[in-house]
Formats: structure tokens, sequence, C-alpha cells
């Protein structure tokens, strides 16, 4: 190998961890992730891409603006009422499997503790 030939090699190697360095590549290799921000564009933007006031959905002549009511079309009563239903069975078995387990894990939910944790979790 030639002197030339292996200080290019060296140079696409330091070029290839620095470009490592600055990204994140999935198992298969096929996805890149940058860990630096995307520049923020220069110049004027398209009026089409200016927001001129807040938007929100629209349903039924009402406006979504709320979260909460948003939340309440979502998950109507129905679905609290099984995910309660499935959720107390759940610690029904788990109450029968072990009844030595601390009191507050065998507690029954209701549905507003129930709505409490879905709210949480989609905040966080």
């Amino acid at each position: 190998m030639t002197n030339s030939s292996q200080l290019e090699s060296e140079a696409e190697e330091a070029q290839a961890d620095e470009t490592l360095a600055d990204e994140w590549v999935s198992k298969d290799g096929n996805i890149r992730w940058s860990k630096t921000p995307v520049a923020v564009p220069q110049g004027r933007r398209l009026a089409a891409n200016v927001v001129h006031q807040a938007r929100s959905v629209l349903l039924l002549s009402q406006n979504m603006s709320d979260p909460r009511l948003s939340m309440e079309y979502f998950f109507d009563q129905s679905f609290y009422e099984i995910l309660l239903l499935h959720t107390n069975e759940d610690v029904n078995r788990r109450k029968m499997r072990d009844p030595d387990v601390h009191r507050y894990y065998q507690d029954k939910f209701d549905i507003q503790a129930l709505r409490t944790c879905i709210g949480l979790m989609i905040l966080t």
C-alpha cells in the first residue's frame, strides 16, 4: 500500500468516525438520526406557511380547543365502562392469586380514577 493511499484511507476513516459522532444509526443501518437540530431556514416564509390564528378541530359544530372536551369525544362512557370492567377483573384475579398483597393493590378502581390515569399518561 502506498503512502498516499494509506493517508486517503485514514482520512476517510476519520471522516466516517466524525459522521457517526453526529448521528445515531439503526441496527440495520437504514435509518439515521441526527444529533444536531435542523437549521432554521433563512429568508422569507411563504404566506401559506404563516399561522395567523390558532387552529382547532371542529366536531358537530363545536370547537375542540379544550383538551378535556376532546378527550370526552375520543373516549366515551362505554370505553370507560369496558376498561373499568376488565381492570377490576384483573384486580380480582390478582387478589385470588396472592391474598397477602398490600391492601392498596386490592382496591377496585372507579371511572374517575381511570379518567385521571389516562389524562396523566397523555400529559406525560
